[in-house]
């Protein structure tokens, strides 16, 4: 295997650490202005209640 050294060498307290980075950076870059209007024009626009339902799930997402 090419990745056998690099895999044995990250442990799950290192793993676990990058999932948590990743998921504070990904939550921050949700709530930014653009991001933001973009979700609320889905919402505004949508003509029935299943687009106005999926619109903030993408922006979840």
């Amino acid at each position: 295997m090419i990745f056998g050294p690099l895999e044995s060498s990250i442990n799950a307290a290192t793993q676990v650490g990058l999932l948590i980075i990743g998921l504070v950076i990904g939550l921050h870059h949700s709530i930014e202005a653009d991001h933001l209007a973009a979700v609320s024009t889905m919402v505004t626009t949508a003509n029935n209640k299943s687009s106005k339902f999926r619109a903030p799930m993408l922006g979840i997402l």
